[in-house]
Formats: structure tokens, sequence, C-alpha cells
């Protein structure tokens, strides 16, 4: 039994307990105090004590301790029955009581047989008969009619109960799975994101260093011969002879500088800037969007066109952070981002309309992200605060603009 099924079984043993407790307070008014220990409602008494006494092991008690108390108490309603049959109403509480642990107690095949089989044992016992010479009177059709539907709704009602509740608990588990798994696959696409920037900048600095290389050896071959060329013009007596070398020096040259430029175009081509600023982050809020399927609104507000690299690089990561919780944790559709500047501060307000395991007002327990996002902002002397609001969570930062130009 795990605690998710705990309350179930409290729940179920005690709506049992009380039924027996007023059995008990039944039998009891009904002791002959003269003839104890023989007397019936006596010896009744003594056993229905002892299996209500037992009746908390099926708590914390294995299956065959369940089985043992559950035959325990069974021969202890049959006994009852048997011995007292309609007298104060001991039958009826002892049988719901019985009704109502057997599917809660035993697995769910057996709780279906035995529920059936315990109400007809039951009904047996209750018909007219004689027990030690006396004559006990028998339990009538309508009775036993009324007696089996009550078992039975009583029993089925438990039996349900039970079934929604490993329904949920296996729900449940698989709802963690798959909130495992969509953990697992977000972090793994922020790292293939970051991944493929660096892939990608890397790629563009060996594309831009291949170019220049081949610049640079473009350069010194046409400057070599272009050299050779007017040396060996220099030397000659020939003006014809000058003419010509000087003609294909210049030709040389003309053919090295399309060379050159063609080069030049191709890597100012591929140069692409780095991304900063507003630049940067809408297009990680867009990529995240596009990704997630959750909307983002974001208003830059008077947020300066430049800013310091080390804020910069805080915000980008505090965006991709709580954009993350916010789909990993809040289950958000919808991400608004406002950013304001005042009195030399950046003030960022991230909201999601996600429904989180609180509530509003509810202390938020910081887990490593916000903790990581605390430990960068506090050193430059800004503040961060996440909150349960009424339709969401909200996270603010005030971050210090810094140097610009930095």
């Amino acid at each position: 039994m795990n605690r998710k099924e705990l309350p179930f079984y409290v729940m179920v043993i005690s709506i049992s307990l009380l039924l027996q407790g007023i059995a008990m307070f039944f039998l009891y008014s009904h002791v002959n105090w003269y003839l104890v220990p023989l007397d019936k409602p006596f010896q009744v008494f003594v056993l229905v004590s002892f299996a209500a006494a037992l009746t908390p092991v099926y708590i914390a008690g294995s299956i065959y301790a369940r089985i043992c108390i559950f035959a325990l108490k069974t021969g202890a309603c049959l006994f009852a029955t048997q011995a007292l049959g309609m007298a104060g109403n001991v039958y009826y509480c002892l049988l719901m009581s019985m009704m109502s642990e057997i599917p809660a107690i035993l697995p769910g095949f057996w709780g279906l047989v035995c529920a059936p089989a315990v109400l007809i044992a039951v009904l047996d016992a209750l018909r007219a008969h004689t027990a030690e010479h006396i004559y006990i009177e028998g339990i009538t059709f309508s009775g036993q009619i009324l007696l089996f539907l009550c078992g039975i709704c009583v029993s089925g009602t438990i039996s349900m109960l039970k079934y929604y509740l490993h329904k949920s608990i296996r729900l449940q588990r698989e709802v963690s799975r798959l909130t495992s798994v969509i953990d697992h696959i977000t972090d793994t696409n922020l790292a293939y994101q970051q991944y493929a920037a660096v892939l990608e900048r890397t790629t563009i600095e060996k594309e831009r260093q291949r170019i220049s290389r081949e610049i640079h050896d473009i350069i010194g071959y046409t400057m070599t011969n272009v050299l050779m060329l007017i040396q060996a013009a220099q030397s000659s007596r020939s003006e014809m002879q000058i003419r010509m070398l000087l003609d294909k020096a210049q030709k040389h040259l003309n053919e090295s500088v399309e060379d050159a430029r063609l080069s030049l175009r191709r890597l100012r081509d591929r140069e692409i800037p780095p991304e900063r600023g507003r630049v940067l982050f809408s297009r990680l809020t867009r990529t995240f969007s596009d990704i997630t399927g959750i909307k983002i609104r974001m208003d830059f507000g008077n947020l300066p066109e430049k800013l310091n690299g080390t804020v910069e690089r805080i915000i980008f990561r505090m965006l991709e952070e709580s954009m993350t919780n916010a789909f990993k944790h809040g289950t958000a559709d919808l991400i608004t981002i406002y950013f304001l500047y005042e009195n030399g501060d950046i003030i960022i307000r991230i909201f999601d309309n996600g429904t989180r395991n609180g509530q509003n007002g509810t202390e938020v327990k910081e887990g490593i992200g916000l903790r990581g996002m605390r430990e960068r902002i506090e050193p430059l002397g800004g503040t961060l605060t996440a909150q349960f609001v009424a339709d969401g969570f909200l996270l603010r930062a005030v971050i210090p603009e810094g140097n610009p130009d930095e």
C-alpha cells in the first residue's frame, strides 16, 4: 500500500469500525451478566471486539494477514447471526461492515467473488433455526432482498472508489512519466539549440578563415608574379619586350584583383553579424514558440538598443529558464514578457498562465533554475521576485544597466 492509497483505506476502515462499534453497543446492551460466560450475546460481544481490534492491521499487514483477519471476522459475523438471529439488528451492522471491507482488502477478482459469497452465507445463517434448543426466528423474504441489495450497494460503491483511485494513481504515474520525458526533450532541445548556434558560428569562422587564406594566397601569388615581370622589364633593353612584360603584369594584376573581389564578396555574404539585444531576445522567444506551440507576447518598451554584455547574457538565460519552467512545470499556453528602463535599471516582468502546484499567495519554493537566476542578478545589485498570482505565475527582475559599451 502506497501513501496515495492510505486515505482510502483509512476511510473504509473507519466506516467498518463505526459499524462494528454500533454492533458492539447493541450486543453490550443485551448481555445477561448473570449468565456470563455462557451468555450468547456476551460471547458474540467478545468475538466481535477481538475482530474489531484487529481491523487496523488491514493497513499495515500483508495480503496473507488481511485474509486471515477477514476469515476471522467472517466467522464472527456468521457466529453472531447463527446464535442471535435477528436480535438487536446486530447482523445488519456486522454484514455492512464486512461488505465495506471486502473490496478494499482483497484483490479485484477475489473481492468480486467473496462479496456475494459472504452475503449468501449470512442470509443462510439468518434462516429460521434452532440453536441450543432455542428457536430463532428467521429473516423474511423481503428482509433478505433488502439486506442483499444494501450489501451489494455498499460493496459496489467501495469497489468503484477503489477502481477510480487506482485509475487516478496510474494516470498520475503516466503524467509523471510523460512530464519526465518532456523535461528530457526540452533540455535536449535547448542543448541542441545551443550546440547548433555554436556550430553555426564555428562553421562561419572556419569559412571566414578559409576565404582569408584564399585571399592571402591570391595576393601573395599576384605580387610575386607582378614583381618578377617588373624586374624582367627593368632588365630588358628592348622597348617592345618591356611593353609586352608590363602589359602582361597589368593583365595578371587585373585578374587577381577580380579573384580577390570575388572572395571578399563571398566573405561578406557569409558573414552573419552577432545578434544582440532585442534581435537576440526575439529570436530566442520565436524559436521557443515554434517548438513548443506556446504563444509569446513581448513588449520591449523603452529598452535601450545596446546593452551591457553581462546584463544581456543574464537576461537571455533568464528568458530561457523562465520559458522552460512555464512549459515544463506550469503547462502554460501564453507567456507575456515586458521590459521597462527606469532610473538606470532594466525591469523585466515575465508572466505565464500555467497552473502549478500552488495558489495565489503561496510561497514559491525555489529550484535550481530560480536560484541560478538569483545568483546571477544579485551580485550586480539587482533583485528577483517570483510569486503565484490569481491566474498564473509572475517573475519580476530589476537589473542595473551597467556600461552599455562593455
